[in-house]
């Protein structure tokens, strides 16, 4: 900005003794004096504006750049920010799917585990009722089986001695498998318990089988091992 220059006031010499002419100079020298001081003022005047001008030119042509720079970053900024969004925006496209795939997967899983499940169960049902049809028949073989083991010991005579029909020892066909170990086996149907009373008798010491019959009163035994009935 240009300073304002203040002229200073006129001097007034009509008092001061001098002549005309001699006032009229003064006046004169006065008026360049002070045209000159207006006239220096004024140039240094321009050029300091001038300077600021071109000083302003160029923050000017630096803010231009600057400004330049910013909208370059700026544009930049937005490109990221677009990028930034659509690889947001994929990546949660991409968990949504994951997420239904792996929803669609633990339902396929888990209908194959129940019908696997199912299958294991249904097998293992029949497996079980076999079982129990087995253990159930195993039952009745054991019950047979102990009560053949009961009547054929309850039947088997052992031992030598004296042996009443049908009190020690019942009606029917025993066997023997010979003597036990002593060489010689003897045995006797008797009509009574004097062993002197023979319906039949003999000695072996191999394999042999008798019938005693209920009309018998007893039966006698020696040296042989044991009789089984087998009828």
């Amino acid at each position: 900005m240009t300073e304002t220059q203040i002229a200073p006031d006129p001097i007034d010499l009509r008092d001061s003794g001098l002549k005309w002419w001699q006032r009229r100079w003064v006046q004169l020298v006065g008026v360049g004096v002070v045209s000159l001081s207006l006239g220096s003022a004024a140039g240094t005047a321009g050029k300091s504006d001038a300077n600021k001008i071109s000083a302003l030119k160029v923050q000017k042509t630096a803010l231009a750049g600057q400004l330049d720079t910013a909208r370059g970053n700026a544009a930049s900024a937005r490109q990221q920010i677009s990028d930034l969004q659509s690889q947001f925006s994929t990546a949660q496209a991409d968990v949504a799917r994951a997420r239904s795939d792996a929803a669609a997967a633990l339902t396929i899983a888990r209908k194959n585990v129940a019908a696997q499940n199912a299958a294991t169960v249904a097998k293992l049902n029949a497996q079980a009722a076999s079982l129990n049809q087995r253990a159930t028949a195993l039952a009745r073989a054991e019950r047979a089986f102990r009560q053949q083991v009961s009547t054929y010991n309850d039947s088997t005579v052992t031992g030598s001695g004296l042996y009443l029909v049908g009190t020690d020892i019942a009606p029917g066909t025993y066997h023997t498998t010979g003597d036990d170990g002593s060489g010689d086996c003897y045995w006797a149907r008797l009509s009574s318990t004097d062993t002197s009373d023979i319906l039949d008798n003999d000695n072996t010491t191999g394999p042999t089988t008798i019938t005693i019959y209920r009309s018998d009163k007893a039966f006698q035994t020696d040296g042989c091992a044991d009789w089984h009935k087998i009828g």
